[in-house]
């Protein structure tokens, strides 16, 4: 957990919210003042849970669930990569190109992360054909007793080319024993830079509550 995108590790307080048995979380605990908000564009079979800070409703951490697996290609690769935990996949530094190998990689997964998916990494075309999500780090890691593969960057708006909301998350695998797999991502998101890094200890603060359904 000590690596998880170089954020401090705080002990967790006791949370007025608790999520139960919902997918593939047995139990995950939020700090006081978080709440529960309806969601909105979500339709069967996808489902999407939504948390929000009393005094920043911009701010959220989602449980989100695609109730589709992806291809058993894109399963395969995703696996294999789960098992690499821990390693750190790739981390943006300054004038330092994607290597050939990190493309692979991301070209492998991108059906798994999503929107995330279209990323600096495979897309290098500029302007409004460009990536819509910046990766700042991508990592593999073994969280509470599951390997899981982290993410943190930001979404671009492809048209006005500004950055629009911060990202950092969880995808995983939550049926490993099937040939597809089902990707369900815990992450938090917060249209300000700003409360995003405020709001990322807490983010640490209620996985470091979580544990997982066993399967």
């Amino acid at each position: 957990m000590a690596m998880f995108l170089l954020v401090i590790m705080i002990t967790p307080s006791l949370s007025k919210l608790n999520i139960e048995n919902y997918h593939c979380i047995k139990s995950l605990q939020f700090p006081p003042a978080w709440r529960e908000t309806e969601a909105s564009d979500v339709f069967p079979p996808r489902e999407d849970r939504v948390f929000t800070p009393a005094d920043s409703p911009e701010v959220r951490i989602e449980i989100f669930s695609r109730g589709l697996p992806v291809d058993k290609k894109t399963s395969t690769a995703f696996r294999e990569i789960l098992k690499t935990s821990p390693c750190i996949i790739f981390e943006q530094k300054k004038e330092q190109q994607p290597t050939a190998a990190d493309v692979k990689i991301f070209t492998q997964i991108k059906d798994v992360l999503g929107n995330a998916g279209n990323n600096q990494i495979i897309n290098t075309e500029k302007g409004f054909r460009g990536p819509s999500f910046i990766v700042e780090k991508a990592e593999v890691l073994n969280w509470s007793g599951k390997n899981l593969f982290a993410l943190r960057g930001w979404f671009r708006d492809t048209d006005e080319d500004r950055r629009v909301n911060d990202f950092c998350g969880f995808f995983i695998d939550t049926n490993p024993n099937d040939p597809e797999c089902q990707v369900e991502e815990i992450f938090l998101e917060a249209k300000d830079e700003k409360e995003f890094l405020r709001y990322l200890p807490t983010f640490k603060e209620c996985l470091s509550t979580i544990q997982w359904m066993t399967r």
